[in-house]
């Protein structure tokens, strides 16, 4: 499994080169971690639970790129930042701050995909007409079933004041029939309460996008995605509203030098260390 990703280190190199890659690790590891990413041995790796859209040199790209642009991501453990490629090579969403974020966290890296994202998915798996919204007071709501009949009507009050925010909304065509999931403000605070980056970060700046981006993950449940992306999904997901780092253990880089040249570490979920809040990774956009 790649969530234990470093083990596909093992084979990276052999012969002469480990001492020398040993020390390279030791002394110049954000450059390293630059060559390990971009070398056929990860990119293959990459290819193998990419969609056909993406292409491994793509998502290698970006990650560097995304690195040189956030220099705090290179001061992250090896392990995390390969880890969380994975992630989003698993998703099908380029790491570049608009359809995925890479945020760093003390030394390890959490994802969190985008709203725009999301739609990005579901538009590549079919779903159509996919649309989120947030809901003011003084909007025109209504929303209702009667038997398999669903009731939907939103039309903001552009004209006067709102008033507060009560609600979030998302609707698709799937399959041919409308498809709609509501939440109410309360129920989004109650999972906003559960992330690690609840008091800063887009809950703080982009309140209502993570708003949307939430009752549409809960939606995505329903989605025809592969496998692969479903299982991407869980593990943002989780990895966002857990306390348990399970997918970014802490590695020195030595064990990762001993990992590679043949050692494998006990790979074990290690608390959430307490850290200085994280930083999005691109400043200037919002979700």
């Amino acid at each position: 499994m790649w969530q234990v990703f470093i083990g596909s280190y093992l084979h990276y190199t052999q012969g002469p080169k480990r001492e020398t890659m040993s020390n390279e690790l030791e002394k110049a590891p954000k450059q390293d971690i630059r060559s390990l990413i971009t070398s056929d041995e990860m990119r293959g790796k990459i290819a193998e639970v990419l969609p056909k859209y993406l292409t491994a040199e793509q998502m290698t790209r970006v990650m560097v790129g995304t690195i040189a642009r956030v220099p705090k991501l290179a001061d992250c453990t090896p392990a995390s930042l390969l880890n969380a490629l994975m992630l989003c090579a698993q998703a099908g969403l380029l790491p570049d701050g608009r359809n995925a974020h890479l945020i760093p966290y003390g030394s390890t890296v959490q994802v969190i995909f985008d709203y725009k994202g999301l739609v990005q998915i579901a538009e590549r798996n079919g779903v159509q007409n996919i649309r989120a919204i947030a809901v003011h007071k003084n909007d025109v709501f209504e929303y209702g079933m009667d038997g398999a009949n669903v009731t939907f009507k939103w039309q903001p009050n552009f004209l006067g004041d709102r008033g507060e925010l009560v609600a979030f909304a998302a609707t698709c065509i799937r399959d041919g029939n409308t498809d709609v999931e509501v939440m109410t403000k309360a129920e989004v605070d109650a999972i906003r309460k559960r992330s690690k980056a609840s008091g800063s970060g887009p809950w703080v700046t982009d309140y209502a996008e993570m708003g949307k981006k939430t009752v549409l993950r809960r939606m995505s449940k329903r989605w025809p995605l592969s496998p692969e992306q479903s299982a991407a999904l869980d593990t943002e997901a989780k990895e966002e509203y857990s306390l348990t780092q399970v997918f970014a253990p802490k590695f020195t880089e030595k064990q990762i030098a001993s990992s590679i040249f043949g050692e494998q570490p006990a790979i074990e979920a290690t608390e959430s260390p307490k850290e200085p809040e994280p930083e999005l990774a691109t400043k200037d956009e919002t979700w």
